[in-house]
């Protein structure tokens, strides 16, 4: 008796492969990400970066001074700068379907749940609340979800195997013929 929970590859049953399905959603996100992460970064350094609000933020002398809110940002911002590189590296792999696509990917979704989780952390030191903000809490959910989402597809995906020939894990997928993994 044939078991007909899989898909049969010698009865000609095409298995999703290429840039559609799912994966459009990842694209579009890599390519817009570059653009929205650079804009954030934007907003939220640049008027830091003027002489005085910098004069003001280093000056031991004011009472509000916080030695480590300086170190804290120059931080911030380092790491910001070199996650827009990293998607900027990512989007020519992707679009030429290079195997180590599926890999980059699950990293660069779970970057996103480490860098919150520092961004908490640092921010409770450098500021000393007693709560942590809640946009910042927001974001670390948010970045939690996406990545719990898209980590197992880019692991899993039937589709993501036959576009890029591999898993997050670098071996060839042991559920290509599943029908339960996602396309």
């Amino acid at each position: 008796m044939q078991d007909t929970n899989h898909l049969d590859i010698n009865l000609g049953t095409q298995q999703p492969s290429g840039l559609g399905g799912w994966l459009i959603l990842p694209s579009m996100g890599l390519l817009v990400s570059p653009l929205l992460m650079a804009k954030s970064v934007y907003d939220a350094y640049s008027p830091l970066m003027s002489t005085q609000t910098l004069a003001l933020l280093a000056n031991t002398q004011l009472p509000s001074h916080n030695p480590r809110l300086l170190p804290v940002v120059g931080l911030e911002l380092l790491v910001n700068i070199a996650f827009i590189l990293f998607t900027l590296t990512i989007i020519p792999k992707f679009f030429k379907k290079q195997a180590s696509v599926p890999t980059l990917m699950a990293i660069w979704y779970a970057v996103p749940v480490a860098i919150h989780v520092v961004d908490i952390v640092l921010t409770d030191f450098a500021v000393s609340k007693t709560s942590v903000d809640a946009q910042l809490t927001s974001d670390a959910v948010k970045a939690v979800l996406i990545a719990a989402v898209w980590i197992p597809y880019f692991m899993r995906s039937i589709r993501v195997k036959n576009t890029f020939g591999q898993n997050a894990f670098g071996k060839t997928s042991t559920t290509a013929n599943s029908a339960s993994a996602p396309a």
